[in-house]
Formats: structure tokens, sequence, C-alpha cells
């Protein structure tokens, strides 16, 4: 189950991984800011750094993917970056 540190561990290495691998502003596929969907086990069904959309390495989050509710709980953690 991903809980506390090793949830906010993935997260953080997930952030990395899409800075890195995020095209340049003006270039086709750039994203400004990347989703990491997964149907693992997870408590909270979501995480996102707070206020981190300015800044590449913390524009991102890690949400449980059970369905419908999935998308409100992408737009929760979208607003807290």
């Amino acid at each position: 189950m991903w809980e506390g540190e090793h949830a906010r561990y993935t997260l953080d290495k997930f952030c990395t991984w899409a800075a890195r691998n995020s095209l340049r502003e003006h270039e086709p596929g750039h994203y400004d800011f990347a989703m990491y969907l997964s149907r693992g086990r997870m408590s909270p069904a979501g995480y996102a750094p707070v206020t981190g959309m300015c800044r590449p390495d913390r524009s991102c989050a890690l949400i449980k993917e059970d369905g419908f509710s999935t998308a409100f709980v992408a737009a929760h953690e979208i607003g807290h970056t």
C-alpha cells in the first residue's frame, strides 16, 4: 500500500522524471502538468505538492484510479498544485 513516506517518495521520483522528460515549451508534446494514474492500493486517493504548478519539478500528481471518482480526485490534486 502506498502510504505516507512511500507515496511521497513515489511522487518525488515521478515529478523528477516528468520534469526531465518534458519537451521544451514551444515543441509539440510539451506538457505543463504530469499525472501518474495507478490502480495500486493507495491511501489517500491522491498526492500532489502544494503550490508547485510554476515549478517544473513540482508540477505533478499521484492519483489512485478507481473509476468515475478519479476525475474528482484529479481535479482536487491539481487544485493543490
